[in-house]
């Protein structure tokens, strides 16, 4: 019985790590996506300005949220995350 428990509590939290990770990364993904389609296409080539070096559209669209995943991704797993070592 107490295994049993212990196999639900542990499938109930990967559910729930599972649902969050790929909620977020979803949205990432789609703000990247969108960023990038409606800053980068269609676009007259004399209006691109450069950020850091690369074209607005690609800071923005790309670095910006891909940096921020990967932040919060080690935030998350590092600091908010729990383990099943109970």
């Amino acid at each position: 019985m107490e295994d049993t428990k212990k196999r639900r509590n542990s499938y109930l939290l990967c559910l729930k790590e599972f649902k969050i990770g790929a909620v977020v990364t979803a949205v990432f993904i789609a703000i990247s996506c969108l960023t990038s389609y409606f800053m980068g296409y269609g676009r007259d080539p004399k209006t691109l300005k450069l950020v850091f070096g690369f074209p607005d559209w690609v800071f923005w669209g790309v670095l910006i949220p891909w940096f921020s995943i990967v932040l919060f991704t080690t935030i998350y797993g590092l600091f908010i995350m729990k383990g099943d070592e109970n």
